[in-house]
This record gives structure tokens, C-alpha cells and sequence, in this order.
């Protein structure tokens, strides 16, 4: 079980080991643990989630008899334009979720080829898949994670051997309003698990065409050195349906002699990088935070991730200006006690 739970929820044997390794004076690097297992725990409901977590089960039966009351929901704006609905999970319901994914979910072996929501895999790994291609076709999937119903998800707790009453109220912490909510840490697992079948039904159609297939969340990236088929985009929109719809408006073909993108990252003849837009305005957002005087802890996370995104992806240009990031990283960024200092400026009272 994953350490995030605890700040919550303290499990009696955590604290029963961390007060014996601290008496017997045991560094916790020579611990030795048993090797993880990959069995998935006992639940005939969703009341056994709680007596695991040391949740009253009728805390336990409430997060889903009364899901509007440990749902709060808001909107966000979409990049593209609109409007996105976030349903976030309020905390007894998001640690049940979070204790379902780290222990059972995250045993779940995802196709390879999926890389979003998958741990190691990245947005640049998806990129890299298709360098060298002349031909890519990009498919978004109009409203991906509310397309997938409480059914479907009731089905994946079936399939991973759960009898039927547990997968029904496994389904039902795991969905709202009959979807998967985006907002919930268990969705993107689900997601990736509800669309393994369409994954592998996908890759079937490619094969004979030397197609390249991979997936990024919603994003169906196909690439070849040939030409794709007129018929191949209806074989696509007939094989993840009817459930999964394309978006006609994010739906793509670039040829030969266009610029190619694949998840946000530029795909050339041998190998993959920003392109020279992003690049003149990440060096010039740093330009420009030079003369930040008092940065903000979310300036410096900014600061810190940019960079970071930088090396991972590489390519032409990208060194000069994690150059240019890593000294006004070097300038801004507190030298002692910064993670410190931040948190005594969270807890200042604020000012009515």
C-alpha cells in the first residue's frame, strides 16, 4: 500500500514497525522486505476496503450510497476552447480509491501500447515511437473518460476475478453518474484497462499495413513510411465503437511535407523535439524571470518542470536554453531550507 494514505489514515502495524525500527534503533535502509506479490486482496464489498484502511464500514457503505456528497465538482476551461467538468472525490472516498489502485489496479498489466497513465512510459516514449515516419494520422477520442459507463467498469472488477456484488460496488466507488470522473486517481487506470480489447483490435488492423500504432489517453497515434489507406480512419471509427466516438475536429493526417506532432513533441527524421515556437517562448519566459526579485513557490515549480520536460526531450536548440533555465533556476530558487520557508508562508494567517 502506498505511503500517501497514512497522512490520513494511520495503519496500527506502520506504526507498530516505525516504533520498534526507532527503539531497536534500526536504520530503515536494512530493512528487509518480502518480495511484492501480485494477488489481488480478498473483497466481497466495499465495506472490506474500509476494515483494510480502518474506516468504519458504514463510512465505507456511504461513499457509495451518497456519491454527491463526496463528490465536489467544477469547471475548467479547455485548452482547445469549452468547458471541462472535474468531479474530485472528497478525502475518505479518494483514499478508498487510491488504497483500489495501488493494490489492485496497479498489478493490472497494460498493453504496450499505451503510454499515458502508465509508470515509465511518457509522453516523449509515445513520441518516439513514430520517428522516422512520413505518414502519421492523429485520432482524438471525443470524451473519453465519461464514455466509459459503470458497466464497463463492473466488468474489468469481473475479469479480474471479483464475484459479482463486489464488482458491482467496486464499479460504484470507482464511477459517478454512471461515468468515470475526471477528478477520481483510479480513472486513468480504468481507462487504460476498459480500452486494452480496442488496443489490441487496433494493432490487428495495423499489422498488414506495417502500421505503427500507440495510445496516449485519448490520442490514437498511427504512422508509416507508406502512404495510410483512404479506409482506414472508417475501419478505426468502426472497431472502437460504438462506445468511443472520434473527435472529427482533433482528427489529423499529416504527409510527407508538413511538420508532424505527436503529443505536443515534434517527430523529425531522427528523433523528436519542441519546436522553434515553444522553444523562443520558454527562453523568453526566462528572459523574463530574470527580474523576478521574490519568486513564487509556484514559480519556481514552473521554473523546475520546464527545465526538467526540457532534458527529457532533448533535440535541436533545447541545450542553450536549459542553459539559460538553470541559472535563473541558480538565482531564484532559496538556497537553505526552501521546502521549509514555503511551508511557514502556507501558514501564515491570511488577511481578510
Amino acid at each position: 500500500m502506498s505511503l500517501r494514505t497514512y497522512p490520513l489514515i494511520a495503519h496500527p502495524a506502520f506504526i507498530d514497525f516505525v516504533t520498534t525500527a526507532l527503539r531497536e534503533r534500526v536504520a530503515f535502509e536494512k530493512v528487509v522486505l518480502p518480495p511484492p506479490h501480485h494477488e489481488m486482496p480478498h473483497l466481497t464489498s466495499v465495506q472490506d476496503i474500509a476494515t483494510y484502511l480502518g474506516i468504519s464500514p458504514e463510512l465505507g457503505w456511504s461513499v457509495i450510497t451518497s456519491p454527491r456528497r463526496n463528490y465536489r465538482q467544477f469547471p475548467i476551461n479547455k485548452r482547445s476552447g469549452g468547458v471541462r467538468i472535474i468531479s474530485a472525490p472528497r478525502t475518505y472516498l479518494k483514499v478508498m480509491q487510491w488504497w483500489l489502485l495501488d493494490v489492485v489496479l496497479s498489478n493490472v498489466e497494460i498493453s504496450d501500447h499505451a503510454y499515458g497513465f502508465v509508470r515509465g512510459r511518457s509522453f516523449v516514449d509515445n513520441a518516439k515511437r513514430h520517428v522516422g515516419a512520413t505518414h502519421i494520422l492523429n485520432v482524438d477520442i471525443r470524451d473519453f473518460f465519461p464514455s466509459i459507463k459503470r458497466r464497463m467498469v463492473e466488468q474489468v472488477f469481473i475479469n479480474l476475478g471479483y464475484e459479482e456484488r463486489a464488482a458491482v460496488e467496486l464499479s460504484l466507488l470507482t464511477t459517478f453518474d454512471d461515468e468515470l470522473p475526471q477528478g477520481a486517481p483510479t480513472s486513468p487506470a480504468l481507462a487504460n484497462i476498459v480500452f486494452q480489447p480496442f488496443d489490441i483490435a487496433l494493432q490487428t488492423l495495423c499489422a498488414p499495413f506495417d502500421i505503427v500504432y500507440t495510445r496516449y489517453a485519448d490520442d490514437l497515434t498511427f504512422s508509416s513510411s507508406e502512404r495510410i489507406p483512404d479506409q482506414f480512419l472508417t475501419e478505426v471509427t468502426r472497431l472502437i465503437g460504438p462506445a468511443f466516438v472520434p473527435n472529427e475536429q482533433k482528427t489529423k493526417y499529416m504527409g510527407p511535407n508538413q511538420r508532424k506532432e505527436v503529443t505536443g513533441v515534434q517527430i523529425g527524421k531522427d528523433g523528436v523535439c519542441l519546436s522553434r515556437e515553444t522553444l523562443n517562448a520558454m527562453r523568453g519566459w526566462f528572459h523574463s524571470m530574470n527580474y523576478v526579485d521574490s519568486p513564487s513557490r509556484e514559480d519556481v515549480d514552473r521554473l523546475q518542470g520546464t527545465v526538467a520536460m526540457l532534458r527529457m526531450i532533448g533535440g535541436r536548440g533545447s541545450a542553450t536554453i536549459i542553459g539559460l533555465g538553470d541559472a535563473v533556476l541558480k538565482r531564484l530558487k532559496p538556497k537553505k531550507h526552501a521546502d521549509f520557508l514555503y511551508l511557514l508562508d502556507d501558514l501564515k494567517p491570511k488577511s481578510s
